[in-house]
């Protein structure tokens, strides 16, 4: 999301807090979900709004970093929760 991993902790608080969206997805690594998850407990976070963090967000098997190929895996991850819904 941004550069600035407490904004990125600050926003994804904020959205599963709101509690109205199937899952928070974010851009990021396993390590990056494993720091969240344990800050977002540790905030006091209930598990089954935890359980609601994406990260990485896309759709597995793409592989890449470049911008083009996260937006279409991230597309492809959304078009594929859509239609499991």
């Amino acid at each position: 999301m941004t550069h600035s991993h407490p904004l990125d902790l600050a926003v994804v608080a904020e959205g599963l807090r709101q509690d109205r969206f199937p899952y928070v997805g974010v851009i990021g690594s396993a390590t990056k979900r494993a720091r969240f998850v344990s800050q977002l407990r540790t905030a006091g976070f209930a598990e089954a709004r935890v359980a609601k963090l994406v990260c990485p967000i896309g759709a597995p098997g793409i592989a890449g970093k470049e911008p083009p190929v996260i937006a279409a895996a991230v597309a492809a991850h959304l078009l594929m929760a859509r239609s499991a819904s």
